[in-house]
């Protein structure tokens, strides 16, 4: 499944691959760009570093790192960034705000998590981050800055065990729950948002919600499905 989730992007004094240039000169243009070296040195006095940040309304847990949001011009939206990112622990008299939204992925390496667990219920779900936050791949950082900013993203999640018991001989997962599928990089998978659709492409994604239905509740008949399709589309 794919799961909605914003960027980001928030200025930095720390080490970075993307710069925001204030001004253009004879090298560099107005805007965002990419560098490969993220400590190289810059003498444009109106250049900033900036860490992406991308977020979404998962539930957040102890150790999560999130982001702190105003609230909107409208009741129930949130607004500009607020702080900078907080990490979430109980234990230190921190409590939830709705107002926070977690971090599942960034260029900020501090937040990084440096364990990758395999523990999949799907094959091709291969790995899940554990004890800190994944990291944008380096193709999808480049898209960002030659396009002068991406605001919404999707990002594939997947269903991982969260821990397990044993039964006599038997372990079993305790919990399943669903987080950002990431590749051997600790790098999270992320898709363009889709505005538009091929007829193969509906026809597929109404035979599955039939059949979903179908196999949860014992509704629609796929085969009443296949007959709503061919009269109206």
């Amino acid at each position: 499944m794919k799961k909605r989730a914003k960027v980001h992007l928030l200025p930095t004094d720390k080490e970075s691959h993307i710069t925001f240039d204030k001004e253009s000169s004879s090298c560099y243009s107005y805007g965002l760009h990419y560098l490969d070296n993220a400590s190289g040195s810059s003498n444009r006095t109106k250049t900033e570093r900036q860490h992406l940040y991308i977020t979404t309304d998962d539930e957040i847990k102890e150790d999560d790192w999130c982001l702190f949001f105003w609230d909107g011009m409208k009741d129930g939206e949130l607004g500009q960034v607020g702080s900078e990112p907080q990490q979430y622990l109980p234990s230190e008299g921190h409590t939830l705000n709705r107002n926070l939204r977690k971090i599942i992925a960034t260029t900020d390496t501090k937040l990084h998590s440096t364990r990758l667990k395999a523990c999949p219920i799907n094959p091709e779900d291969n790995m899940v981050s554990v004890g800190g936050v994944s990291k944008p791949s380096k193709e999808f950082i480049e898209e960002y800055c030659k396009v002068g900013g991406i605001d919404e993203v999707d990002v594939e999640y997947g269903l991982f065990h969260d821990g397990n018991f044993k039964h006599g001989f038997e372990t079993h997962a305790f919990k399943s729950i669903r987080k950002p599928r990431v590749n051997s990089n600790n790098e999270i998978i992320i898709h363009p948002i889709k505005d538009s659709w091929t007829r193969e492409e509906v026809l597929k994604i109404i035979k599955d919600f039939a059949y979903c239905l179908y196999e949860k509740h014992g509704h629609p008949d796929p085969a009443d499905t296949a007959i709503w399709i061919k009269e109206n589309l």
